[in-house]
C-alpha cells in the first residue's frame, strides 16, 4: 500500500515524523525535526519524559506542534490515545493552535478526509484525540487525560500552580510525555525551571531534553526573517528585553 504521488510505501512514511511531513505540504525544517524526533520517539517508546522546547518568534514552533500531533494521531488512530495541548489563553492562543493542526490534517493524504472536530476544543482521528485546553488560571480542566503527550504552549506565561496541581497530573496514568514550549521569559518560569532541570540532566548523562534555537538558525537559510530581525535589532538594540528574551532567547 502506498500513500503519496512517490509511492512511499505506508509504512515507510509512518515510520519518521520527517516522512510524514513531507508527504504533506508542510515539511518540517531540520532544526524543527531534531526536536520533534526526539519528542515522538519518547511517546512511542513510553519513557515520560518532559522535554523544553524554545524557538524564537516565527520560527515554526506551533507548526512543529501540529505535526507532532498529527503524526501521532495517524499512528494511533485504531489504538487510540489522547493528547492534552494547553496555551496560556483561549482567545486567540488555542483557537490558533486548532487551526494550525486542521489545517495540517489537511494537508496530509494520510488524514486528509479521516479526521472530525468535536464539541469545539477537540479534533478525532479515529480513536485518537487531541483535546485543547486553556491554562488561564481560573479555567476549569480537571478531568483531562493525555495517554500520549501533554503539551504546554507559550509555558513561560502559564501559572507554576496551576500546571503543577492540574495540568502535570494529566500524564500521570501512563507516564505519558511533556513538552513544554516558549521563549524565554523569566527565571521562575515552569519553562526555565525544567529547562534547569533538564540541562543538568544533560551534563549528568548526555542524554539531551532541551532543544533551544535562536534566531541565527532560521536566519541562515530564510534571508527574509534574517533582514527583518536585524532591522528590529538595529532599530531596538541588542540589549532591548523584545530582542534578548523573544530572539536571543535569554
Amino acid at each position: 500500500m502506498t500513500a503519496d504521488s512517490r509511492g512511499l510505501p505506508l509504512r515507510e512514511i509512518l515510520s519518521d515524523i520527517g516522512s510524514f511531513s513531507e508527504v504533506g505540504s508542510r515539511p518540517l525544517r531540520a532544526y524543527q525535526l531534531e526536536c520533534a524526533r526526539a519528542v515522538a520517539q519518547a511517546v512511542l517508546r513510553g519513557e515520560g519524559k518532559v522535554f523544553t522546547v524554545m524557538f524564537a518568534r516565527q520560527m515554526g514552533k506551533n507548526e512543529t506542534s501540529a505535526q507532532l500531533e498529527a503524526y501521532l494521531m495517524a499512528l494511533h488512530a485504531r489504538r487510540g490515545g489522547c493528547i492534552v495541548k494547553a496555551a496560556p489563553s483561549f482567545k486567540p492562543q488555542v483557537i490558533n493552535s486548532i487551526l494550525r493542526l486542521k489545517a495540517t490534517l489537511r494537508s496530509n493524504p494520510l488524514t486528509r478526509k479521516r479526521w472530525k472536530s468535536a464539541f469545539g476544543y477537540m479534533l478525532q482521528l479515529g480513536n485518537c484525540t487531541t483535546t485543547f485546553l486553556s491554562a488561564e488560571r481560573h479555567a476549569n480542566v480537571m478531568g483531562a487525560t493525555a495517554s500520549l503527550l501533554l503539551e504546554i504552549d507559550e509555558a513561560q506565561d502559564v501559572d507554576p500552580d496551576k500546571y503543577d496541581r492540574e495540568f502535570r497530573p494529566m500524564a500521570s496514568s501512563t507516564n505519558a510525555t511533556t513538552v513544554l514550549y516558549g521563549t524565554a521569559w523569566s527565571e521562575d518560569s515552569i519553562l526555565e525551571r525544567q529547562r534547569e532541570i533538564n540541562l543538568a540532566h544533560e551534563r549528568r548523562t548526555g542524554e539531551r531534553l532541551h532543544f533551544e534555537y535562536d534566531w541565527r538558525i532560521l536566519a541562515s537559510i530564510l534571508p527574509a526573517y534574517c533582514a527583518f530581525v536585524e532591522a528590529e535589532i538595529e532599530r531596538l538594540g541588542e540589549q532591548h528585553p523584545s530582542i534578548q528574551t523573544q530572539y536571543l532567547l535569554r
